[in-house]
Formats: C-alpha cells, structure tokens, sequence
C-alpha cells in the first residue's frame, strides 16, 4: 500500500533572494539621505541658536564692562580711529567728533584697549606698558585726553608725549609706573573672541601692528557705536545721521525706534551670521540678522 504522504501533490518552495532588489537599495539610501538631511538641518539650528545666545551673552557683559568703566572713569570710552592704515606709524587716537559722520559714528577697535587693555595704542609695534600703563590685561587712568596721552601736546605746544611715560619712577632697579590698575572689565574665556583688527579698507592689522577687536560668535567684529547728533537743523532726519543697524523692524516700529534712539549713550551691535549690515537702508536684508544692544 503507498503511503498517504506519498499521494500528495509535492509543492515548490520558493527560493529565497541573496539579497535587496536595486529599487529597494535605492529606496534605502534615499531614506537614510533624508534622515541625515533632516538631522543636520536640526544640528545647524542648534548651533545657530548656541551661537546666538553665545553672541548675546558677550553684549551684555561688554555693556556691564561699559557701565562699570563709565562709573569708574566718568566717561565712556571714545571711538578710536579706525580708518589708519595698516602697519602704519600714526598712533591710534579718538576720531575727532567733526569728522564722526565719516566713519557712521562706530568703531570696532575701542572696546579691546578700554575694557582690556590690550592693543598696541601707540603704534611702536611692541605691546609694552607704555601703550596705556600696564603690561598685559587692565590699564592705568587713560589721562586727561582720555587715550593714554596720545593726543596731549607738551609744554612747547607741539608733539605728544605718552602720559605714563611721565609718571614712572625707578625704585632701585625696578622701573614702576604708580597709580591703580584698572580692568579689566571684559572676562573673555579661551575661545578666541580676541583677534587682530582690520581698517576700514578691509586691511588686517598685524604682529607689526597689533590691534584688536573682540568678536561675535560668528567672527565678526561687535561695533560700538557713540556720539551722533542728538538734535537736528529743520527739515532734517534722525536717520540721515544714524546709520540703519537696527535691525529688523515692523514699518509701525521704526518711527518709534528712531525717535527713541535721540536718549541713547551707545549701541553695541553684532552684523549676525552673515556678517553684514546696510548702513543707509533700515529695511535691508542684511540687517535682519544684526544683533543691538543700546544703553541710555
């Protein structure tokens, strides 16, 4: 007798694939590009938002080292003329206050020798404590021309002498310099937010002259603002004088704006992540980004 098994139609097992199709490895990729896509896309908001939260974090604390300073001097720090030329001779002064419209009423080179004490001030190529009294971090009193004697005209009514260079003494050996030390008023922490400054014309300054800026978390250069005009001839307007960093605004917001920044000492200012900012137009793109900070 044949076994019942024996009488069942046999069945083929289908044959297992080696491995994905070409539509499904594609299919794979795609979605794994997609993933990454999306994971860098949320990685770079992450940063962006560090960065400026990081950024606005060093505004407010430079704007505590300008109130600090003010109460211990009296006066803000001035805008130091940054139109000089790269690895030239001229000492870094403040910029004469009939010329100011000329640089749009900011520096980016005032905060690093008054809220630190370094820069090479009086353009020797050499950071010694003659550039402001002290060598390294902090500085003496700036002096009565407020930047360390570089503009004080000695008694025969011509030149400039360095004012610290009058008050040492030579106690033994040992040459001091008398008077408090001051500063500095900026805790800037290893992350390279002190760097060689650059003029006007883009020309980086250098070992050969050592000047510079402190820096936003994107690399820009933060900008100080001071000393525009706080009332004007008839049929003139506020934003003639002012440069346009305000940032964005709502058209209802800027009248208002305009009218608020008459009462106000300074502006510090970060050019955002993409380093730039319209001087002239307050609805341009590149201020979007910018980042103000203003104090009255």
């Amino acid at each position: 007798m044949t076994p019942a098994s024996a009488l069942r139609p046999k069945t083929r097992r289908p044959r297992r694939r080696a491995g994905f199709s070409l539509v499904e490895l594609l299919l794979v990729v795609a979605i794994v590009g997609l993933l990454v896509g999306l994971l860098i896309v949320a990685l770079n908001k992450v940063r962006a938002s560090g960065e400026k939260t990081s950024t606005e974090q060093l505004m407010r604390a430079i704007d505590m080292g300008l109130a600090q300073f003010k109460s211990d001097h009296g006066f803000l720090p001035p805008l130091l003329d940054d139109t000089i030329a790269a690895n030239g001779s001229t000492e870094l002064v403040p910029y004469p206050l009939t010329n100011l419209r000329d640089i749009r009423y900011y520096s980016t080179l005032s905060l690093a020798p008054y809220l630190l004490g370094v820069g090479d001030l009086n353009g020797d190529g050499d950071l010694d404590e003659y550039d402001d009294g002290v060598a390294g971090a902090g500085f003496r009193d700036p002096g009565r021309d407020r930047s360390w004697g570089y503009q004080y005209v000695g008694p025969n009514g011509r030149g400039r002498r360095q004012y610290w260079r009058d008050q040492e003494k030579t106690i033994g050996n040992v040459r001091q310099i008398p008077g408090q030390i001051y500063g500095p008023y900026l805790a800037v922490t290893g992350d390279d937010r002190i760097v060689y400054g650059t003029n006007r014309t883009g020309s980086p300054f250098t070992e050969d002259r050592p000047l510079f800026v402190i820096t936003d978390y994107w690399g820009g250069a933060i900008r100080y603002y001071r000393q525009w005009p706080k009332s004007l001839p008839q049929g003139e307007r506020i934003q003639d004088h002012v440069p346009a960093w305000f940032g964005s605004f709502a058209p209802d917001q800027v009248e208002s704006f305009l009218m608020q920044v008459r009462s106000v000492d300074y502006v510090i200012m970060s050019v955002g992540p993409d380093g730039k900012a319209h001087d002239d137009k307050i609805e341009a793109e590149e201020n979007r980004d910018n980042l103000v900070r203003a104090q009255s």
